[in-house]
């Protein structure tokens, strides 16, 4: 735009040939004028991570320059995150671009889930520049399980190969470390332990300081489901497992993983794992917590539970008030979960 007005005004600058010509000419001097920078997204709504958001809101990038319509109409992309999908199936709707931004009104209400944005560099602004770096930014709508405050909507083991992500399911009945299922959803209520059973990793075959019943086995590595992204190492330290059968243990957290991240940022995450090491399990190394360091390997289990009484041992799984999710809010409540041995 400015290259067109500066052909109109007289300046103090020898131009030869056509008003094109000397916008070429012109363009050399760009930075003098401040117009020599690639433009670049300041803000999207809905922002980064965004929970609870309406099925009927509209996208919005905002630039920081009035922007080519065309190709940032065609950069522009719009996905829904589906668990264990290969490609995001991508939402049809109109985008129109007035000025430094950008709008894209969906075709249809938006349904639950999490929806990732993208605006490639292939936006330019008026003069041709390339957008400085690609826009990346993930929203989740609601309801569905969606809430503003953070909390626990799933619980089970690790051995369950279908409790992995937000919208993993429970059994109205529970289940045992073996069902596919997790244990429980936030659409069922929570009953007793008994309903709930994992199998201690330790196989009570250990000696003191040697590597017999070590390694890690996942029947009794719990997972937690959030409904939100939460901060990875915050939440952690807000998870805690005690024993409430007799005799009372020594429990420590021996290893852990995130999984279904926020898209591009790791520090991010909803579905956590969990694996607890008890100090009076067959494995007593020298450091008894989740060391894989030989000769002298630590434990990564639970004691060994196969053939418990009924009724025990009872453990319980809480995740307190100083988990914070990507939006820096907190859960209202101590989360509290039981579950038996067997």
């Amino acid at each position: 735009m400015w290259r067109l007005q500066l052909c109109a005004i007289p300046i103090a600058l020898t131009l030869s040939g056509s008003c094109t010509k000397a916008t070429d000419n012109l363009a050399k001097l760009a930075p003098l004028f401040g117009d020599d920078q690639a433009p670049f997204v300041i803000a999207s709504i809905p922002t980064a991570r965004q929970y609870g958001v309406s099925p009927s809101q509209s996208v919005q990038i905002f630039f920081s320059k009035e922007v080519e319509s065309q190709r940032c109409t065609a950069a522009f992309s719009i996905s829904q995150t589906v668990s264990g999908a290969t490609t995001a199936p991508l939402i049809s709707g109109s985008t129109v671009v007035v000025g430094s931004v950008l709008t894209f009104t969906p075709n249809i209400a938006l349904s639950a889930g999490t929806y990732n944005i993208v605006e490639s560099i292939g936006c330019e602004d008026l003069e041709g520049r390339d957008l400085r770096a690609p826009y990346n930014a993930s929203f989740t709508v609601g309801p569905g399980g969606v809430q503003a405050v953070p909390t626990v909507v799933a619980m089970g083991v690790q051995s369950q190969s279908q409790c992995t992500t937000l919208g993993s399911v429970g059994s109205a009945s529970g289940g045992n470390w073996l069902t596919a299922n997790c244990w429980w959803d936030s659409t069922l209520p929570i009953l007793g332990a008994s309903s709930y059973t994992f199998q201690g990793g330790d196989n009570n075959t250990g000696l003191v300081g040697s590597n017999n019943a070590c390694a890690d086995v996942n029947t009794d590595n719990f997972v937690l489901i959030f409904n939100n992204y939460m901060n990875v190492n915050t939440t952690l330290n807000a998870v805690s497992l005690s024993r409430l059968s007799p005799p009372a243990t020594t429990i420590r957290l021996a290893t852990w993983s995130w999984a279904d991240c926020a898209v591009g940022n790791a520090s991010f995450c909803r579905a956590l794992t969990v694996a607890f090491a008890e100090a009076e399990a067959s494995c007593n190394g020298a450091a008894l917590f989740g060391s894989s360091v030989a000769p002298a390997v630590g434990d990564f289990n639970l004691q060994f539970t196969a053939g418990s009484p009924a009724g025990t041992p009872r453990y319980m799984i809480q995740v307190d008030t100083t988990a914070i999710d990507s939006n820096g809010t907190k859960p209202t409540s101590t989360f509290t979960f039981t579950m038996e041995g067997k």
